[in-house]
């Protein structure tokens, strides 16, 4: 594919996410984690396509988790909201977890979990069942030369910071 041809078929894949709606709002998660990944990859921690569950990622994501969705003097408010409640201000319904993004980005078509020896089926997923469970993940490896090339990657993070 050329670039601009792959780009924007990752911008139409990211754009059409699977997103839990709950109260009117759609969650911001597998948003902020991939933005996460983005910036990890800039900042050189995120050499391979191995996405690790590891401190540093959750230190990104609780830091992009903190200035794009809690930074809100207001709730977020999104189409969704509009529609459902006119406006109305809801209880906004989502905590900062990246358990579940790391696990339900598993749904995408762009994001695979490895799993590991220890791998056994669950009902739900923490942090600490996650590591134990899957060694890492990996991104189609397509949409992870995106992200390690700067004009692609800032195009990427702008699409995702957009629909938060």
């Amino acid at each position: 594919m050329a670039a601009e041809t792959t780009f924007e078929h990752y911008a139409e894949l990211l754009s059409d996410m699977n997103r839990a709606v709950v109260k009117g709002y759609r969650a911001p998660h597998k948003l902020v984690l991939l933005m996460a990944i983005c910036e990890l990859v800039e900042d050189g921690k995120i050499t391979e396509n191995n996405v690790l569950l590891n401190a540093d990622l959750e230190e990104k994501f609780k830091t992009l988790w903190k200035e794009y969705v809690d930074s809100y003097e207001e709730m977020p408010h999104d189409h969704v909201a509009e529609e459902l409640f006119g406006g109305e201000k809801k209880t906004y319904p989502f905590k900062c977890n990246i358990a579940n993004p790391f696990y339900h980005l598993s749904g995408e078509p762009f994001w695979t979990l490895k799993k590991s020896a220890n791998w056994r089926q669950r009902a739900s997923w923490s942090v600490a069942a996650l590591r134990s469970d899957y060694e890492y993940a990996v991104l189609d490896d397509e949409l992870f030369a995106l992200m390690t090339d700067n004009t692609s990657r800032e195009r990427i993070v702008a699409l995702l910071a957009g629909m938060v």
